[in-house]
C-alpha cells in the first residue's frame, strides 16, 4: 500500500489483518493470533482492494459515528466526523433528552444521523427518507442493530415526496453538496454513490429543493439543522432566507470551516 502513497498504510494493514482474523486490532499486539491459510487469503484480498483505493470502511463493512458502529457499503455515503456536528447541535439546542420529539431525516443514507439522534433522545420518534432503496435497506439493518427500529419509520422518496402532511420538532439533513464539476479523491468518487455526493448549481441544488418545501413541515418552534460545504454557508443562508427560513446559528468544524446551519421558520407578522 505504501507504493500507492496511502498515508495510513500501516494502520490500514493492521485493521485489515485484525478483520481477517476476526479480532480487535489491539489483540494483534496483546495475543499471538494464528494466521491460517484462509486468513492469509482474506488478508491478501483486503490488501488488494485497499491498493485499488477502495475505502477502508467499505472493506471492513462498518464505520464509527457518534460512538456507534454503522454498517456501510457502496450504496451509502461513508459517515464523516464533521457530520457529527448535526448531533452535537441537536443535543445543544434540545437539552431535554427525555422529550417526546419528532425527527425528520432527509437523505438518511446509512441512517447514522437519525439513529444517533434516537439513541440520544430515548422518547423520540423519527422518519428517515431516502431516494435509494438500497440505502434504506442498510438503514433498516443499522436501526435493528442499534435497537431503535420500533421508533424509526423509513420512507423512499425525494426529500418531502410522500411524507404525510405534518410538522416535526427537528429536521436534519446532510444533502449532496459537491458541485458536479469538482474533483474528488479517487477513493471517494470511485466508490461512494454520486447521488449522495454531487448536486447541480455548484452543489446548491439540493438546498434549493429542500428550502422550497421546508416551511410546510416546521411549526413555530421547530429546528432544522443542515450540513453544508466548507464555502457554502452564506449561499445556503440566502437560499433559506428567500424561503422564509432564518439561519440562527452557524457552527464550524474542527478545521474551522462553517459546516452546519441551525434554522428556524420565520413567523409571519
Amino acid at each position: 500500500m505504501e507504493a500507492r502513497n496511502i498515508a495510513t498504510a500501516a494502520l490500514d494493514a493492521e485493521l485489515l489483518l485484525a478483520h481477517a482474523l476476526g479480532i480487535e486490532r489491539f489483540k494483534l499486539f496483546t495475543t499471538s493470533p494464528i494466521i491460517t491459510l484462509n486468513t492469509r487469503d482474506k488478508f491478501d484480498d483486503y490488501i488488494r482492494r485497499r491498493e485499488q483505493l477502495e475505502p477502508i470502511a467499505q472493506i471492513l463493512g462498518e464505520k464509527e459515528f457518534w460512538g456507534l458502529d454503522f454498517k456501510v457499503n457502496s450504496s451509502v455515503l461513508i459517515p464523516r466526523p464533521e457530520t457529527e456536528l448535526i448531533i452535537e447541535l441537536s443535543c445543544k439546542c434540545l437539552p431535554d433528552k427525555e422529550a417526546h420529539i419528532s425527527i425528520l431525516d432527509l437523505g438518511t443514507g446509512s441512517g447514522c444521523i437519525a439513529i444517533s439522534l434516537l439513541k440520544e433522545f430515548k422518547q423520540a420518534t423519527a422518519i428517515a427518507v431516502d431516494i435509494s432503496s438500497l440505502a434504506l435497506a442498510l438503514a433498516k439493518e443499522n436501526a435493528e442493530r442499534h435497537q431503535v427500529s420500533s421508533r424509526l419509520e423509513l420512507l423512499q422518496g425525494s426529500w418531502f415526496d410522500g411524507l404525510p402532511a405534518r410538522t416535526f420538532d427537528l429536521i436534519v439533513s446532510n444533502p449532496p453538496y459537491i458541485g458536479v464539476d469538482e474533483t474528488l479523491a479517487a477513493e471517494v468518487v470511485n466508490y461512494e454513490p454520486h447521488i449522495a455526493l454531487f448536486a447541480e448549481n455548484n452543489g446548491l441544488a439540493a438546498y434549493a429543493q429542500i428550502a422550497a418545501g421546508l416551511g410546510n413541515f416546521m411549526h413555530s418552534n421547530s429546528l432544522a439543522i443542515f450540513e453544508v460545504g466548507a464555502k457554502q454557508a452564506d449561499d445556503v443562508t440566502n437560499i433559506f432566507s428567500a424561503n422564509n427560513i432564518e439561519v440562527v446559528e452557524i457552527a464550524k468544524d474542527l478545521a474551522g470551516h462553517k459546516r452546519a446551519l441551525v434554522c428556524k421558520k420565520i413567523s409571519p407578522r
